[in-house]
């Protein structure tokens, strides 16, 4: 250590003589420290390569698990995604079969298909907030299909309305119990009473509903005071009665008797005034098995299984009329004018014959098996039917036309259906299932196949637009006036502008137009013939529709009809081929946009947002039908700021202005207005079918498009997603201001009118909730959700 340092230092430098041993063991000693210096060095430094040769390794171990721990991540992360698709595709997978089956079970149970479509939008929605197309259309259609009013369960069979608003049926079996009903709630309006020993075979109304008559196995009919359950009169046979009817007028009730007498009562005496014993003259005896007396008392119609129908005069008792062929007849009944006799029974044929002729009108094919009953509407112009196929079908009846117009249908109906009638005001109809667990009542007018509301039009081809607020309507009435209807409650508030022929053969339809404050309409009536040698020319009338005061009237100019500018102070007429007229709200021409190169005129024209641009879509002149062009004018300064080539077609803004979206009836374009580049283009799904009318959203998120094959749909420009409306064959639409509603102008099932559609889901699930009269069963649920037992709700 120290001390040999010293001794070293000392021996090199002294004077003194060292000696040999002295000098030896210093040398020794100082060998030995260079040794073990050197071998320390050594040790130090094969520590330093230990060292770096292990922080070498742990970085390597730290790459490696860092390496493995982001390819574990990156593989939990993909199993993870992958786990999340395979979750959303089984989702969409069952709400795509949910939506299946809603739509295949519209016409044997339209409520199960609402149930079924409810499901399948609320599978994907609950999750992700997704409603996937196919769900939202079997929504729509089973809304749409459906006309259940109300269930009224433990009552059945044959059933009658009164015009005071209550109904009755043949009440459960062998009770003999008269339950009548408020025909609005199903609840009782009297306490039910015995009014029979055994079963009620049958029960009828008065027309005026004061009177209500019921026949029993115990041979009796009965006639009563409905409103208090009194007893007016009573007779009785030795076999059992059916089929009581009232003459109009309340003077008379019959019915028949299964000892084949068909007996006609005073009721201001209840005295027989006419017996008719029925047998085959030459053919031996046969049942009588139906009876209805005409409206004015005169005449009665009976049905015979062997003898068909004869109509017989109750003053002589004569045969007037035998109708020749109906045979195997159950049931019949009179047109509210007695001109008409319809029958039905066993072949399923429903026979619509002349009263007074005995001459077949119609003979109506659509059910196979037994029809056991048959009524008229009020008015005559259609017939219910029911019987063995489960279904109350309804039967347009013209002059010269007979044909089925719908079919209701529902599962508490599914066995047979005893007895059918409509409502008092024909808007309604009701069906009372043979074994009489349930009756069912369906609206067959025109608000049955609603979604938010079907107003009624006089002819196809109208037009509608929305006023201002969403909440009204306004709708052709004819060639120069239009009806204006609220909503909610659905109520026509007035008719405004100058009154013209409803129909006529040869001429273009109306078109309106309302101002964005909902302040003014514009009327643009087009030239019509009145008859083959009157023109009535075409005129644009504008109007104040609070006070229907007409504010100014001008000359018609081209197609184009009146297109507002967003603040409503002008709006852009077409001006034959070549210009479009700006006017202000007193009809003042404000200017003109000359479109020097067309040939045929404009074809459409919208405003932009910040009412600074107008566009307009025109003819490329010597081009064909489909060479087209849209022009963006700076209509102040009658410039010109944009041009784009596309088909000849619809345009609109979106809200931003920044888009402009084009439809030239096969493809969905959406270009950039500043650029005129495409930044978009989606097909038409139904392209190339034939269009009747489009209409794009005032945002331009979508468009409308109504094809004449009765569909109506509706395309996301950006993503071509489709929806499909079906049940109304529309010839013109329109959105409402804030895109949730659609108006389309055309005819259903029950005539021409005006459809409002609910676009927004929310609106259209509310719809729904209200059109269903029950819940799913857990057998429904077993079979299409694939769950032991529906949860609770």
């Amino acid at each position: 250590g120290a001390r040999l340092e010293q001794a070293e230092a000392w021996a090199a430098t002294t004077e003194l003589a060292v000696g040999r041993g002295e000098r030896s063991y210093l040398k020794a000693s100082v060998a030995e420290r260079d040794r073990e210096s050197a071998a320390e060095r050594e040790r130090r430094e094969q520590e330093a390569r230990v060292e770096r040769r292990s922080r070498t390794m742990l970085r390597a171990l730290v790459a490696v698990f860092a390496v493995a721990a982001l390819v574990a991540g990156s593989l939990t992360i993909i199993a993870t995604n992958e786990s999340g698709e395979a979750a959303r595709e089984a989702r969409v997978a069952t709400a795509r079969g949910l939506a299946a089956a809603a739509v295949a079970n519209l016409q044997a149970d339209p409520e199960r298909s609402i149930l079924l479509a409810m499901e399948a939008v609320d599978h994907t929605r609950s999750v992700d907030g997704s409603v996937l197309p196919e769900a939202e259309e079997a929504l729509h259609q089973a809304v749409t299909t459906s006309r259940v009013v109300m269930t009224t369960r433990g009552v059945g069979g044959a059933v009658a309305w009164s015009a005071k608003g209550v109904f009755v049926t043949q009440g459960p079996r062998g009770s003999g119990i008269i339950d009548i009903r408020e025909a609005g709630s199903g609840v009782s309006a009297v306490p039910p009473f015995r009014g029979h020993d055994g079963d009620i075979t049958d029960v009828a109304f008065s027309l005026e509903g004061s009177m209500l008559a019921t026949t029993g196995d115990d041979g009796v009919l009965n006639v009563w005071d409905p409103e208090t359950g009194a007893l007016i009169t009573s007779g009785s046979g030795p076999d059992s009665v059916r089929d009581p009817s009232f003459s109009d007028d309340g003077a008379l009730v019959a019915a028949v008797w299964d000892n084949r007498t068909v007996r006609v009562v005073d009721l201001a005496t209840g005295h027989t005034i006419r017996t008719f014993h029925m047998f085959s003259r030459g053919s031996g005896d046969y049942d009588t098995v139906d009876a209805s007396l005409s409206s004015d008392g005169q005449r009665i119609a009976v049905v015979a299984t062997d003898g068909g129908v004869v109509i017989l005069d109750i003053a002589s008792g004569d045969t007037l009329v035998k109708l020749d062929g109906p045979r195997f007849v159950h049931a019949l009944a009179w047109s509210p004018n007695e001109r008409s006799i319809a029958t039905v029974g066993a072949s399923g044929v429903i026979e619509i014959w002349e009263a007074r002729t005995g001459r077949i009108q119609h003979e109506l094919w659509g059910q196979k098996s037994f029809v056991w009953a048959v009524a008229w509407s009020p008015d005559g112009t259609r017939i219910v039917t029911g019987g063995d196929e489960g279904a109350a079908q309804v039967w347009k009846i013209g002059e010269h036309e007979g044909r089925e117009v719908m079919s209701l249908s529902s599962p508490e109906m599914a066995g047979s259906i005893g007895g059918v009638a409509f409502s008092p005001d024909g808007s309604r109809v009701m069906a009372g299932a043979s074994d009489r667990s349930a009756t069912k009542t369906w609206d067959v007018g025109l608000t049955g196949g609603a979604e938010l509301a079907n107003l009624p039009a006089p002819r196809v081809f109208g037009d509608a637009e929305f006023i201002s607020d969403g909440n009204r309507v306004a709708v052709t009435n004819d060639w120069g006036s239009v009806a204006i209807w609220e909503l909610d409650p659905i109520r026509k508030l007035r008719t405004i502008g100058l009154p013209g022929p409803t129909l006529f053969p040869r001429s273009g339809y109306p078109e309106i137009s309302v101002s964005p404050d909902g302040s003014s309409i514009v009327i643009d009536s087009q030239a019509i013939y009145v008859d083959d040698k009157t023109v009535r020319p075409g005129r644009i009338t504008a109007y104040d529709t609070a006070t229907g005061d007409q504010l100014f009237a001008t000359r018609p100019h081209g197609s184009l009809g009146a297109v507002w500018s967003p603040d409503g102070t002008v709006f852009a007429l077409g001006a034959g081929a070549r210009s479009v007229r700006i006017l202000d709200r007193s009809g003042r021409e404000v200017g003109v946009l000359q479109e020097e190169d067309l040939v045929d005129g404009v074809r459409a024209a919208v405003f932009s947002p910040d009412g600074r641009y107008l566009a307009t879509s025109v003819r490329v002149r010597g081009g064909t039908a489909e060479d087209g062009l849209v022009r963006i004018w700076d209509w102040r300064r009658h410039v010109v700021v944009r041009e784009i080539e596309t088909g000849l077609g619809e345009v609109a803004f979106d809200r931003t202005g920044a888009r402009l979206v084009t439809f030239d009836g096969n493809v969905v374009e959406t270009w950039d207005v500043r650029t005129g580049t495409r930044l978009a283009e989606v097909p038409a799904g139904n392209a190339p079918a034939p269009v009747w009318d489009v209409a794009i959203a005032p945002d331009g998120s979508l468009i409308a498009i109504a094809f004449r094959n009765g569909t109506i749909e509706l395309l996301d420009p950006t993503t071509g997603e489709q929806v499909i409306l079906r049940g109304h064959i529309a010839t013109a639409l329109s959105f409402s201001p804030d895109g949730r509603t659609l108006a389309s102008v055309g005819v259903g099932l029950t005539g021409d009118g005006v459809r409002i559609w609910a676009l927004d889901i929310d609106d259209l699930l509310e719809i729904a909730r209200g059109e269903v009269t029950r819940d799913l069963t857990d057998e429904e649920c077993q079979q299409f959700l694939r769950l032991d037992r529906c949860p609770a709700t």
